[in-house]
């Protein structure tokens, strides 16, 4: 009884291993400068899910002052400067890039 199924003990830890919850796996192919190395992450070609007061700052000033944006990422952020009081640089540019990025879906191409 204390002997165990080797084969299936093997398969479960196979079966940790490949979980993306797993540190160890996730850092076989991550943060490496070697070349021909590629992450695990990149591999899928998805971007970064914006958070939602980003979303919701960047609608409202659209509807509101739909004419102070552009397809502009550097005249967006004197803009967003300008109409919010965010102080953050970083949440001023996440702003200023989701607005440009629905600027630029907005115009027919």
């Amino acid at each position: 009884m204390l002997e165990s199924n080797t084969a299936s003990d093997a398969a479960n830890r196979s079966v940790e291993l490949e979980s993306r919850h797993n540190p160890a796996w996730r850092a076989m192919g991550t943060k490496t400068k070697e070349k021909g190395i590629k992450s695990l992450w990149t591999e899928r070609p998805c971007m970064a899910i914006k958070p939602a007061y980003v979303k919701k700052t960047g609608n409202l000033l659209l509807e509101r002052y739909p004419d102070a944006f552009t397809t502009d990422f550097e005249q967006n952020k004197d803009s967003v400067e300008k109409l919010t009081n965010v102080e953050s640089k970083g949440v001023r540019n996440r702003i200023a890039g989701y607005v440009t990025r629905k600027k630029g879906a907005q115009v027919p191409a």
